[in-house]
């Protein structure tokens, strides 16, 4: 079924460049939710920069990187978290972000206008987090690589393979793969110069936004003494729910926030514009139904975490850890909205509410 709009992106580009909208503030929709920033923030920008410097010493993504300041964002999202642990989850952040964006812009890489090569590259960054994570079989023999967008991986996956279980970190990779493999989905319909319905698009982007993974470690990010989340809990109804409630939080978040950017970038793929077509609306009304995409998956995450935390057995142990991932879903939300805001990422400032942007 062909469910691309009527429209292609360089006009509706041209439509929205320039128009103004006001963002709304979506520090009041969570405005129950927790917010900290880890103590070690500054131990962490430290290693954040020297990493940076080490992999991607120069260069527009470098720049990039080095302007969003993912070790903030790694501080407010797991904010109790023992420095190992967050070290270790604040680096698959680099390693997603740096990643994503070579080839998710032309701007980064030649590589996202080459699908050929970005089949080679998706297949040995599988090959290698698979062999990092300790998942090669036996016959199996280890592949060398170079790139560093991908070998920024090996020190994530061998920490990991001393704190995680085997079946655990097959369950890690099935979110990494399965980000990979979706991001080949969105390439080829990007370089098809089509855009999709908003149904296809928020279906991708469940998985482009690497919110699962990330999700994935957090009893791992907590430091629970070896206890690992029990694939019986994390395949029940209400855990999915409560995962798919915060991966749209932050996604809905994410290209709200990023509209100014990605209309600056020539990349409007995204919900506000597919909004703004699909229904017919104005560009203000787009982003009012964005936000709107916001608020009720708020109420899906507090419902469905107010049933998981019920249904679950009284297991003292089990029940903090889900206590605290719930908790963990919570920070997710405030610490991507203030990184967003504060981070030099999306071209606006903390200052953007009670005035309007121009796109």
């Amino acid at each position: 079924m062909n469910d691309s709009l009527p429209i292609d992106p360089e006009t509706l580009c041209q439509r929205l460049s320039g128009q103004q909208v006001w963002l709304p503030d979506l520090e009041k929709t969570f405005e129950r939710y927790p917010v900290a920033e880890n103590v070690e923030v500054g131990r962490l920008r430290e290693d954040v920069a020297k990493r940076l410097d080490f992999f991607f010493p120069s260069g527009k993504l470098s720049e990039r990187l080095k302007a969003a300041d993912i070790g903030g964002f790694g501080a407010v999202w797991w904010p109790y978290a023992p420095y190992e642990q967050l070290r270790i989850c604040t680096y698959l952040m680099i390693w997603l972000f740096a990643w994503d964006d070579e080839t998710d812009s032309l701007e980064y890489s030649d590589l996202s206008g080459d699908f050929e090569r970005s089949k080679v590259f998706r297949a040995e960054t599988i090959a290698y987090c698979r062999q990092c994570l300790g998942l090669l079989g036996p016959y199996e023999p280890p592949m060398p690589c170079s790139n560093p967008l991908i070998t920024n991986f090996k020190d994530i996956g061998e920490s990991l393979q001393q704190r995680l279980s085997y079946s655990r970190r097959l369950w890690l990779m099935d979110d990494i793969e399965h980000f990979v493999r979706i991001v080949e989905t969105e390439q080829r319909m990007t370089l098809s110069k089509r855009l999709p319905s908003v149904r296809e698009y928020m279906h991708r982007r469940m998985g482009t936004s690497a919110v699962n993974p990330c999700i994935n470690l957090s009893d791992y990010a907590y430091g629970f003494d070896g206890f690992e989340m029990p694939r019986w809990v994390a395949t029940d109804v209400e855990f999915q729910k409560m995962c798919t409630a915060v991966n749209v939080i932050i996604s809905a978040s994410n290209d709200i926030f990023s509209i100014k950017k990605e209309i600056k970038a020539r990349q409007i793929d995204t919900l506000v514009p597919l909004l703004y077509v699909e229904h017919g609306c104005n560009i203000q009304e787009a982003v009012d139904a964005a936000a709107e995409v916001v608020r009720t998956a708020v109420a899906d995450l507090d419902e469905s975490s107010r049933k998981l935390l019920e249904i679950m057995p009284t297991d003292k142990e089990l029940q903090a850890v889900l206590v605290r991932i719930v908790e963990s879903c919570q920070f997710a939300c405030t610490g991507n909205l203030n990184w967003t805001l504060s981070s030099g990422r999306y071209l606006l400032g903390s200052d953007v509410f009670g005035k309007p942007v121009t796109l």
